[in-house]
């Protein structure tokens, strides 16, 4: 074997992201390729391999067996350090290599005769599939066209051996052009991608006769990358002497297939045209592409390396997406120019970096910038481009304070703004709102089924091209938590939940024309809108009421609520779980109702009914009957009996009739807009609740957050005085509402604790009647939305699916109208 540095320029180095430079981040303590996911940030470890699991359902690998590697993975990722000079590909290869430690020969055999039998599914549906017209989320393929034209020699580069058939079918409209072709496979199997077998298998099925001969008579000639790592390693590649001879001419372009062929591509001695669907977070972070199964043909020019403006865990400034697009307006000069060029040339395209909405020069944002000359650095640029924001705002509304501070946070006094700071800065980015009414303000949920992408959600739920604010809301259900409530039921499958999103508290708003209220879980303050748009808040805990289950009415009284005894009616709350000192949160459980009648119902569901006890949702509460009542309920209702006394009951649906919070009247919450509670006070009456600890403890008992229920419903122990990014929301003294949003976990922005949110918003608002913590950590956002299109105002941090700076999908967002 010959290897050399001839496909491939001297800056190369195989591999996409080095762990290393995540470092001090929490995408450090993250891993998501392929289908390995792993997030070890909290206690609440996830640690899943989708392949293996896949394994275990086919019957291919056992439990035991399935069992024991789990164990080796979870050891191998428990030091996350002994991975710091790796790239993803390369800590994916050890995964890969410890999967096949523990596979039988039967294994490997069974996962051999399967990929035979897919590759010849392949090849059958290739044959039958007429020809689809695909849209690309970015199209270059007139450069390809131009290549296509220009250049005699092509580097083809399939990716998934299921892919191989469809790849051979261009490679046959370059043979029939009378291209010379380099067909590069891997060496080793390594999982998915494309070896030598591959294509042998193919061309035994006989279907692809003219690709054989164009093989015996080197019309096309294989290419094999000898790295044992997942991924091309473009200088392990075997040397091809006529190929060398094309590079020196500049006779020959790569044609790529597939989102981790794109994810190589980085410094090469040759141009590249790559196809692909992007699905997968490093994917999307250097294409800009916020949606799932995105079509792509992007051209990546010779000696480029996307990873240089891309770096994940700093603001990105400049993807795929803006070189398509600034090749499509001003054309492939642009390829020429640096990046201080383009800035300084076409600012508009950078000012609102993370949007991907076509047609840039029409918007209004791309007017918030004008070319300036000379370009002098990205601190000069983003000091500059926040000037040009707060000038925009204050044009549009002179009534509304927009707030964008930087503060030291060693004496919190503000100090000058340093976007791009070489080492972690003990400052705090601060940015927000105070505004007097907002008429037009509404909550916008998730489904249950997933998160919302702000970008996304906005083009469908703002109507007019105004001017909007946008901020991240309440806590919300995760697929973390939803897993760890899970796993405390493990001996209880009927009380599972099967969502991983969705509010974690109060609500009472209107949902496709009807009202929704769900029951108050604890005592943490809420948030309503009155009608004439308004604000106000409240503490919120369960006192009587009323449900109606189909068309059966039952209520109870306030003294109905977590007791024990033989009543007719009992609804128990997490409230219950009292036990503040139960250091084990992660695996407590408290069972209730035993030997009654007990209805479990978590968000707008009826999880589970049971005769027997059930365990306290963290998340819901339970209804729990005996006597007559108990017994009117099965009669009316007609459930069937299911195994361990359990009743079918997901087709039944609840409405709820409430009584107010004790400080608002009936008459005044009746006519509220909307109510949504789960925060936590930081600020009460202008009293600062975190400045004395003491105080805080009280506070944090009685609004529940100690509870050991509660705390299963926090990815973060939300009551440690830790610095995170924060969001506030709140009230004046004269009633104006504000937001405030204070970034961290960057080197720009360290984030704040509860006393430095609470000091930092007086020194800010003034005196405050109200303020409570929303979501904060990376969900932490403030926002501004502009013909339909939204900037990021505040400086989000990174997440396992969001650039640092970009707003990372939501289960709950406010949406302002000004």
């Amino acid at each position: 074997m010959w290897t050399n540095k001839y496909v491939a320029n001297e800056s190369y180095e195989f591999g996409s992201y080095q762990r290393s430079k995540f470092r001090g981040y929490n995408l450090f303590y993250q891993f998501e390729y392929r289908d390995v996911t792993i997030d070890v940030t909290t206690q609440n470890r996830i640690i899943r391999d989708h392949y293996m699991e896949r394994l275990l359902e086919q019957g291919i690998i056992t439990k035991e067996t399935y069992n024991v590697y789990m164990v080796e993975l979870d050891k191998k990722i428990d030091d996350m350090m002994s991975f710091v000079n790796d790239y993803n590909e390369t800590v994916y290869t050890y995964i890969h290599y410890l999967r096949l430690n523990h596979l039988s020969m039967e294994s490997i055999e069974a996962l051999k005769q399967l990929r035979i039998r897919k590759i010849k599914e392949k090849l059958i549906a290739i044959q039958e599939k007429s020809m689809d017209i695909k849209d690309f989320t970015i199209d270059q393929s007139d450069i390809y066209r131009t290549m296509l034209n220009s250049k005699q020699s092509i580097v083809v580069i399939p990716e998934s051996y299921e892919d191989l058939p469809s790849v051979l079918d261009v490679i046959r409209k370059y043979l029939m052009m009378k291209k010379k072709v380099y067909l590069l496979f891997k060496e080793l199997n390594h999982y998915d991608l494309a070896t030598r077998q591959d294509l042998q298998c193919i061309l035994e099925h006989g279907t692809y006769k003219d690709v054989a001969e164009a093989i015996a008579n080197k019309q096309m000639e294989l290419l094999i990358d000898h790295s044992k790592y997942y991924g091309i390693h473009f200088n392990e590649i075997s040397f091809n002497r006529e190929l060398y001879k094309a590079i020196e001419e500049d006779d020959v372009f790569v044609h790529g297939f597939g989102e981790y062929t794109l994810l190589a591509i980085k410094d090469l001695n040759v141009n590249s045209i790559i196809e692909a669907n992007i699905s997968s977070f490093y994917g999307k972070c250097v294409t800009n592409i916020h949606t799932d199964d995105s079509k792509v043909i992007i051209y990546v020019p010779a000696n480029f390396n996307i990873y240089d403006f891309v770096p994940i865990v700093e603001k990105s400034k400049l993807t795929y997406f803006h070189l398509s697009a600034l090749c499509k307006s001003f054309g492939a000069g642009i390829y020429q120019l640096s990046i201080a060029d383009l800035y300084e040339k076409y600012p508009g395209y950078f000012i609102n970096i993370y949007t991907n909405q076509s047609n840039q020069d029409q918007k209004a944002m791309y007017r918030l910038m004008k070319p300036t000359a000379p370009f002098e650095d990205f601190n000069t640029y983003y000091i500059n481009k926040q000037q040009c924001i707060r000038d925009f705002i204050r044009s549009k509304n002179p009534e509304l304070k927009y707030i964008s501070k930087y503060y030291d946070l060693f004496d919190l006094s503000p100090i000058a703004f340093q976007p791009e700071p070489d080492t972690f800065q003990k400052n705090v980015l601060v940015d927000g709102i105070v505004l007097n009414k907002a008429k037009q303000s509404k909550i916008i949920l998730s489904d249950g089924e997933k998160a919302l992408s702000p970008r996304m959600v906005i083009e469908d739920e703002i109507e007019d091209k105004g001017l909007h604010f946008i901020s991240n809301f309440l806590f919300f259900l995760t697929p973390k938590l939803s897993a760890l409530y899970n796993r405390v039921r493990k001996n209880r499958p009927h009380e599972h939940i099967d969502f991983e999103t969705g509010h974690l508290g109060f609500k009472n708003f209107i949902k496709e024309g009807r009202r929704v209220k769900t029951f108050p879980l604890y005592n943490k303050p809420c948030i309503y809108m009155r009608e004439d748009g308004t604000f106000s808040f409240t503490n919120y805990q369960l006192g009587a009421g009323k449900i109606k289950i189909d068309e059966l009415v039952i209520d109870w009284k306030e003294e109905d609520i977590n007791v024990f005894d033989d009543r007719e009616v009992i609804i128990y709350t997490p409230q219950l779980a009292n036990d503040y000192s139960n250091e084990d949160h992660l695996h407590y459980s408290l069972d209730v109702g035993k030997d009654r009648l007990n209805i479990v119902i978590v968000n707008e569901e009826i999880i589970a009914i049971r005769e027997g006890d059930v365990s306290l949702p963290s998340i819901g509460v339970v209804l729990s009957l005996s006597g007559k009542i108990a017994d009117t309920f099965l009669k009316t209702l007609s459930l069937r009996s299911l195994e361990d006394d359990y009743y079918t009951c997901h087709h039944l649906s609840y409405q709820l009739d409430l009584d107010p919070p004790i400080s608002i009247s009936r008459e005044e919450w009746n006519a509220i807009d909307w109510a949504f509670g789960g925060g936590l006070t930081i600020i009460k009456d202008n009293i600062n609740i975190f400045e004395d600890q003491s105080r805080a403890h009280k506070y944090l008992e009685a609004e529940g957050w100690m509870n050991p229920l509660s705390k299963q419903t926090q990815e973060s122990s939300i009551h440690k005085m830790e610095r995170h990014p924060r969001t506030g929301i709140g009230l004046t003294m004269d009633d104006r509402l504000f937001i405030l949003v204070y970034s961290g976990r960057t080197k720009t922005s360290l984030g704040v604790n509860y006393d430095e949110m609470a000091k930092i918003a007086m020194k800010e608002i003034g005196s405050i009647k109200f303020m409570m913590n929303l979501d904060g950590g990376a969900s932490a956002l403030l926002g501004m939305v502009l013909d339909k299109e939204l900037m990021e105002l505040s400086y989000p941090a990174a997440s396992n699916n969001t650039c640092t700076g970009m707003a990372r999908q939501l289960n709950s967002m406010l949406v302002i109208q000004v």
